[in-house]
């Protein structure tokens, strides 16, 4: 329907509420009618039209969505305004939410050992002997590794893919004048921003939104080299960071589904 046959038909259908109502209830339905109308010419995303948009992000959940085994070594490091630590990490992974890291010293002391089964998180802090397991939720490796992720985000990020939040998506211009994609609520709202490479083969940076449209945190992804997985930073806005740097890293790993589960020491 064009646009002059839609705009005629609201007329008709205000003229006919308006003859229909007392005259003390005519400026509630005229005001209710306005909100209709104003509804219906929103400014949300749009989904046929935008082709390119909901392409590239079915792209990306399909990725996702492939299980697959993984193990890495790299080196690591924990930034909180300024000061942090670094060292040696390895880790394994099977996609969704099962992973396991060893933080070790420059030097190959361990550190610390985190995991989660899909079910439970698990940590034992080597260096003071503490031990402790919960039930799996957001922000789980916050006190691992420095930033407020859930251990799906986490281990989409250490076999090289990025998390997604949402299956609406939008084309638009960010700072630069580059166009990025945009995933978004049902109102058009931004819920994550995500940056590709000239050929829209690679994300590059991803950030994520909070509920009140304000970046909760960022990830920044690096292919400068030939590597099987990028290297990443993950920054937040409290001035907390992580980043790994990729030594090896192997997609179809053999991994024991046990060796997420961590025993109490003594056990």
């Amino acid at each position: 329907m064009d646009a002059g046959r839609l705009g005629k038909g609201r007329r008709l259908l205000q003229q006919h509420f308006l003859k229909s109502a007392p005259k003390a209830g005519k400026w509630f339905v005229a005001l209710t009618l306005l909100f209709f109308c104003v509804s219906c010419a929103g400014t949300g995303p749009s989904k046929p039209a935008d082709l390119k948009a909901q392409t590239l992000l079915e792209r990306l959940l399909e990725k996702n969505q492939e299980e697959i085994t993984f193990r890495g070594t790299g080196r690591f490091g924990i930034m909180e305004h300024g000061q942090g630590m670094s060292g040696r990490l390895l880790w394994m992974g099977i996609t969704p939410d099962r992973l396991r890291v060893e933080m070790l010293t420059p030097f190959g002391q361990p550190i610390m050992s985190a995991s989660s089964d899909g079910e439970r998180v698990y940590a034992y802090d080597r260096s003071e002997g503490r031990f402790y397991t919960r039930s799996k939720g957001r922000g789980d490796v916050e006190k691992i590794l420095g930033v407020s992720l859930s251990v799906s985000d986490m281990a989409l990020l250490f076999s090289g893919r990025v998390p997604l939040f949402g299956r609406r998506a939008r084309m638009a211009t960010g700072s630069g004048q580059t166009t990025q994609l945009e995933i978004v609520d049902f109102w058009g709202n931004t819920r994550q921003s995500i940056l590709f490479d000239e050929d829209f083969s690679r994300v590059l940076e991803t950030t994520v939104y909070s509920s009140s449209n304000s970046p909760a945190w960022t990830a920044l992804l690096n292919h400068s080299r030939d590597k099987a997985m990028p290297d990443f930073r993950v920054h937040d806005t409290k001035g907390r960071e992580f980043y790994l740097d990729v030594e090896k890293f192997d997609a179809a790993a053999q991994v024991d589904p046990a060796g997420f589960i961590l025993q109490a020491p003594g056990r």
